[in-house]
């Protein structure tokens, strides 16, 4: 039986539901225009009319898996131009894109064609669609859930997406509806920061007075922002009166980054323990100790992965043992990973998803946390919270970074001629001048990404450069 979605999100996405800055199936990743549609290249689609096709003539862009579906859609009863926006859906599938869109600038951008009107209700109207209107709360179409596809508000899906989607939404909501707040108060959070009243830190103490009761909770912030040692603060205010059993995982998406994020919790526990002024009282210690820094894990193997396709051992049948699930570098979680973590909790754990939404990007479809911090930001019920001061920078920077992450040009200036001679000005004479310099600083951020585990090593003259960094990232 479905489960109704709550009032605050009706619409089977998560950017339609809880009204994110990103359009529902995109994320904001910027993608190469494919090739045109008439299979020699030709990247104006503006024209294309697949029904005059006579034959099922693959566009140069897609891959074999898009030709594949194309085919299978033609052998089971569809028509040429259900099988191209078959093909054009794998397509925007491989492009990390959970929909097709149909028409507008995300179909642009991404170099995908432009459907008309008439094109649009004839893939509305094949019996292999469901349509699915905005009136359907909890995202489900009866009779017609067997479909391969489903169109939705000018988005077609592929059935496994939109499922994943709406699974996805349900899961949240619930997880929102299910807050029960229960802020730490001023002593216990004094004790946990030392008595440091330092206003850079004030967006870190709301993290941890909001964060316990909470089902579900966010926490991004920039490189140096003290996203680590917050969640360890996290973690300790939400063990603090729960049971002597409670269990507390952390998992990430990469095997380096677990590694990374074990080490951080094991560097926080020292300098809380050995506090120059105010070391952590002795009565905190049991709780640090509940607290795994040994045992990193990847998302993957903590749900228990199947070599066979997208399948989890751990499920809502046979859910994960844990009340406190962390995860590190959420900016990589695509959708249907973060709805088998979903499906995988049971109702009554907490989790806790840490990140940067402006870093790295999901290898599969979907920017999952980017859609989160959207929505909760626009509900603004503490579900989510923002480091934003940068502890690694030079106290210049800071007001410069700010100006630049919110596009304040009058800003910028402004911090720049209060700066003074902290900062130097490098004059370049043209574009290419800029473009040498761009491509240095690309090479240094891709060292680092590399020393990390993240990437393997650049060789621009490797036309598989691109998939090798793409498998990389998803170790």
């Amino acid at each position: 039986m479905p489960v109704s979605v709550p009032a605050c999100d009706r619409t089977g996405t998560i950017g339609r539901h809880l009204e994110p800055a990103v359009q529902p199936g995109t994320d904001r990743r910027r993608r190469s225009r494919p090739g045109g549609c008439d299979g020699h290249g030709d990247t104006d689609v503006s024209g294309y009319r697949f029904q005059a096709m006579p034959e099922l003539r693959p566009p140069s862009a897609w891959r074999a898996i898009d030709l594949a579906l194309a085919r299978w859609t033609l052998a089971h009863g569809g028509d040429l131009l259900l099988a191209h926006a078959a093909g054009w859906a794998a397509h925007a599938d491989g492009l990390g894109l959970t929909a097709l869109p149909l028409s507008g600038a995300v179909a642009a951008e991404a170099g995908l064609p432009e459907w008309s009107p008439a094109e649009i209700a004839a893939v509305r109207s094949s019996a292999l669609v469901a349509e699915i209107g905005s009136e359907d709360e909890d995202g489900s179409d009866g009779p017609s859930s067997s479909t391969p596809f489903v169109h939705r508000e000018g988005l077609f899906y592929l059935r496994r997406n939109y499922r994943q989607e709406t699974e996805l939404v349900r899961r949240v909501c619930r997880r929102l509806a299910d807050a029960e707040p229960q802020p730490l108060d001023e002593a216990v959070l004094d004790d946990l920061f030392h008595g440091d009243h330092d206003p850079r830190l004030s967006m870190q103490r709301q993290a941890v007075r909001e964060a316990p009761g909470r089902a579900l909770f966010v926490l991004t912030g920039g490189p140096g922002t003290g996203k680590t040692t917050t969640v360890l603060r996290m973690l300790l205010g939400m063990l603090h009166g729960a049971e002597a059993g409670t269990t507390v995982r952390l998992a990430a998406p990469t095997g380096k980054a677990a590694q990374r994020l074990a080490q951080a919790i094991r560097q926080g526990k020292q300098a809380l323990i050995a506090h120059p002024t105010r070391p952590l009282s002795s009565d905190w210690w049991p709780l640090l100790d509940r607290i795994p820094d040994d045992a990193p894990s990847t998302l993957h193997r903590l749900l228990g992965a199947s070599a066979r396709g997208n399948r989890f051992r751990h499920r809502a049948s046979a859910p994960l043992a844990a009340d406190i699930v962390v995860v590190d570098e959420a900016s990589m979680l695509d959708v249907g990973l973060l709805a088998g973590l979903l499906d995988a909790l049971p109702d009554a754990a907490r989790l806790i998803l840490v990140g940067d939404p402006d870093q790295l990007t999901p290898v599969g479809g979907g920017s999952a946390l980017i859609d989160l911090v959207a929505a909760l930001g626009r509900r603004q019920s503490g579900d989510r919270v923002e480091l934003r001061h940068g502890f690694r920078a030079d106290d210049a920077l800071q007001p410069l970074l700010a100006a630049v992450r919110d596009g304040d040009g009058a800003a910028f200036a402004a911090a720049w001629t209060a700066a003074g001679d902290r900062l130097g000005l490098h004059a370049l004479e043209d574009a290419r001048s800029l473009a040498v310099s761009l491509d240095r600083w690309a090479d240094a951020l891709h060292g680092h990404w590399r020393s990390v585990g993240l990437l393997a090593p650049l060789d621009r003259s490797d036309p598989a450069g691109a998939a090798a960094e793409r498998l990389a990232m998803a170790r």
